[in-house]
């Protein structure tokens, strides 16, 4: 009796073993089907030809291609007397160390003078190729993030064998130029600074749910 009640209960487990496997074996073929779907929409030229970009509102399109880095800027128009630069300081000519070469440094122009200054690479940070501003909000690089009145504005570090996706530092533009967070940012591409969201940029994670 014990022998049959065990061939009977491993019928059962061989069952619901097969069961299993064929469910697994669904999901799994469903999924393969949507990642070839997704290549299948993208054009075979797509990581050969040139993309335009359209950086602000009124400014002509931009050529680029997959890889390049459209839409950075070394320096921000403010206001007729005011604007921000982003430059590189030589700190030692004949030193081969990067880091002791020189930094990048953020600079604020008030009436074509300098009124404020900001080492941009942190001690112990890698060496930056180079760290322009990027577009903050779509198609702008100035915009009031949290309704204080104060704009921010974003840098983007970018060191040689950066993911695709970066941090970006967002500074917000008070009487005195202050930190104000981090964000990311996919370089690679007409995109702007994500805040929260990787795909809608939404601040509250329960605002974020509405893109999915």
């Amino acid at each position: 009796m014990l022998i049959k009640y065990l061939r009977f209960t491993m019928a059962q487990n061989n069952i619901l073993i097969i069961i299993l496997m064929s469910i697994l074996h669904s999901c799994t073929h469903k999924k393969s089907k949507a990642r070839d779907g997704l290549r299948d929409n993208v054009p075979a030229d797509y990581f050969t030809k040139t993309h335009y970009a359209t950086c602000t509102p009124n400014s002509k399109p931009e050529k680029y291609k997959v890889g390049d880095l459209p839409c950075t800027r070394n320096e921000i128009v403010i206001s007729s007397i005011e604007k921000l630069v982003i430059k590189f300081i030589v700190t030692n000519k004949n030193s081969e160390d990067p880091y002791e070469y020189g930094y990048k440094e953020l600079q604020r122009y008030l009436n074509g003078k300098v009124v404020e200054k900001i080492k941009l690479r942190r001690d112990g940070e890698p060496v930056w190729s180079f760290a322009p501003f990027v577009r903050v909000r779509k198609q702008t690089y100035l915009a009031d993030l949290d309704n204080d009145g104060y704009l921010e504005f974003a840098v983007f570090p970018f060191s040689p064998g950066s993911a695709i996706w970066g941090t970006v530092r967002i500074f917000s533009l008070k009487e005195k130029i202050e930190f104000w967070g981090e964000g990311r940012y996919q370089f690679e591409g007409d995109t702007f600074v994500q805040l929260g969201c990787m795909r809608c940029s939404k601040f509250s994670p329960e605002e974020c749910k509405k893109c999915y």
